[in-house]
């Protein structure tokens, strides 16, 4: 079975052509141009629109060498593609992605990975006379592979730590745990929240460098659940209802390995304005 057919990807992106409403430009430039001619030139803007779309969310693509090395990089995978011989295309496949993880790996985990160790196990498993056990193999690979995770999660918090004291004295405010400091900035004659309570609250967030971030906070919660970050709970807990506190905590902190997910690295800090109010109909019920 091939990886994926070019009808398959042409027809998906010429779907997202006509969801995104992009009629397609005219081919006077290319002369007594056929059906076919007109299929793949469209499918080529679909494809460069989307990363112009990409281009405006990073930056570091928006660059018209950025550009030109995109359409290289096109070029060089066109010109490797061997139509007659499916079991080098699956390989240039997973060349390209080991490529990618190796540059990745380095990044993460500062260690230099052996792109030809990685030849060198993956021709012994093609071998006749392998009789490895590929449990026991995942088993070590998910060991290995967990001891890197843990060693970077230590990483990642100190530097957290470090950078979310260092930004908490600079705004001087109080610490309330290790990975949490603030307080109410407006003080209120509510009631004080606690474990249990069912707020509204709006939440407000940005780096310290002032990037504002969309970060989904719920809009609603019932304190202490457990489905919550800590920080968010323990930060309404500092407020009486109807006050608003201004905290700080890390990246890290907020969302453990799936920082990337929000553009942020382990150790930014970020900076929270929250609002909280009790619900009214559980305050009348307690008085």
């Amino acid at each position: 079975m091939k990886i994926k057919s070019f009808l398959t990807i042409a027809a998906a992106g010429l779907l997202l052509a006509a969801c995104s409403g992009n009629q397609g430009k005219s081919l006077d430039q290319i002369k007594n141009a056929t059906p076919g001619d007109s299929l793949v030139y469209y499918f080529g803007e679909i494809n460069g629109s989307q990363f112009q779309s990409l281009a405006k969310s990073d930056s570091t693509f928006a660059t018209e060498a950025a550009k030109r090395s995109y359409v290289n990089g096109v070029k060089a995978g066109l010109n490797s593609f061997k139509s007659n011989d499916e079991a080098f295309n699956r390989g240039m496949h997973l060349g390209l992605q080991m490529a990618r993880n190796i540059a990745n790996f380095k990044e993460d985990y500062d260690v230099q990975l052996d792109k030809q160790i990685f030849i060198k196990g993956l021709e012994e498993a093609l071998s006749n006379d392998s009789v490895k056990n590929m449990q026991d193999v995942q088993r070590e690979f998910n060991r290995i592979m967990n001891d890197f995770s843990s060693r970077k999660d230590e990483i990642d918090k100190q530097a957290a730590t470090k950078a979310l004291s260092k930004e908490a004295a600079k705004m001087k405010l109080a610490k309330i745990s290790d990975s949490l400091y603030g307080g109410p900035v407006d003080k209120k004659n509510g009631v004080q929240i606690k474990d249990g309570d069912d707020v509204t609250v709006k939440v407000t967030a940005k780096t310290a460098a002032g990037k504002s971030l969309d970060i989904p906070f719920p809009s609603s919660m019932k304190v202490g659940a457990r489905n919550l970050p800590s920080q968010l709970t323990e930060a309404v807990k500092t407020l009486k209802s109807g006050e608003t506190g201004k905290f700080v905590t890390t990246a890290y902190d907020l969302f453990g390995r799936r920082t990337d997910q929000f553009k942020l690295a382990p150790k930014d800090v970020v900076i929270m304005d929250i609002t909280a109010t009790v619900d009214p109909v559980q305050t009348k019920e307690g008085e």
